[in-house]
């Protein structure tokens, strides 16, 4: 059985949005519910997905100045706006690559 895929957004509630509603709110409670259900139903209980505020990541990720981050297995896959269909791209690419 494969290794599960540990896939953390962390956010900064300091950050606004873009103007064009760039990406998708991931602070959101219902966007992250949407994308664990839709995770869920296409890759059973094999991804694990958080979320979390760079408040509550200690001084690691202070350096980082493009919000949110898009991070797989404690690797940073992407940073700045990305919304639920750049998150499935690369999650289905690390998957065909190998955890």
């Amino acid at each position: 059985m494969p290794e599960k895929l540990n896939v953390k957004i962390i956010g900064n509630r300091h950050d606004t949005l873009c103007q064009a509603e760039c990406g998708s709110d991931w602070s959101r409670s219902d966007v992250q519910a949407q994308m664990k259900t839709y995770l869920r139903e296409k890759f059973g209980d094999q991804i694990i997905l958080d979320y979390s505020d760079i408040e509550d990541n200690g001084q690691k990720l202070k350096g980082e100045n493009k919000f949110p981050l898009l991070m797989i297995n404690g690797h940073i896959r992407l940073s700045g706006p990305f919304d639920m269909r750049q998150l499935l791209d690369i999650v289905e690419t690390q998957l065909e690559l190998g955890i």
